[in-house]
């Protein structure tokens, strides 16, 4: 039976999975965990990254020194200030260019959440919550599986493709345009302040 490693250094907590959990770049090896030193950064299981370490292996000078308060779990990436990163693959890096290997990414973009596998949230006060979600809008959310969402405050729904400022679509529909809006399932709305009923 495997027993996983609990230790707090300096208020900072990693509990490990495997070896190789990382999060920043002071780190000390005890038995099979590795623990922050200089933040708040936590980090769970094999290849997870919390902040500087993903920062430093991208190469975004930017990013450096910056990150506080990330949570990565799993195979997961969680690049900036306040994000949260769980699943496979899943990326909350509140940064696009980060998340996209880039470098000098904007530097002001925090608290993104991604949950589900290669679920992805690249921008400030995103959420992406499902298998394949993408949430790309500031503060835009998709909530489920293969959900995608351009735009400022645009909400998609399972399988929805929304563009739009303050849009919303539900499962299985598209909405284009400022506001526009689908009520019903299978719908599609297209133009500004557009709105179906389904």
């Amino acid at each position: 039976m495997k027993v996983f490693n609990l230790s707090i250094v300096a208020g900072v907590a990693v509990l490990g999975a495997a070896q190789n959990s990382f999060a920043g770049t002071n780190l000390i090896k005890q038995d099979q965990a590795y623990i922050e030193t200089d933040g708040n950064r936590i980090t769970i299981g094999q290849h997870a990254t919390a902040g500087n370490t993903a920062a430093s292996n991208l190469n975004d000078e930017l990013a450096k020194g910056e990150n506080t308060s990330s949570i990565a779990i799993g195979n997961a990436t969680a690049n900036r200030t306040g994000s949260i990163a769980i699943g496979s693959g899943t990326v909350a890096s509140s940064d696009y260019f980060s998340a996209t290997k880039q470098k000098n990414g904007p530097k002001d973009n925090t608290s993104a959440m991604a949950i589900g596998h290669e679920a992805s949230a690249t921008n400030q006060g995103m959420v992406a919550l499902g298998h394949k979600a993408t949430a790309s809008g500031s503060f835009s959310q998709a909530l489920g599986a293969y959900s995608v969402t351009e735009g400022y405050k645009a909400t998609a729904a399972n399988n929805s493709i929304l563009v739009g400022a303050e849009s919303n679509a539900a499962t299985n529909s598209m909405a284009v345009g400022l506001k526009a809006n689908t009520k019903g399932n299978y719908s599609t709305a297209g133009g500004h302040f557009a709105e179906t009923d389904g």
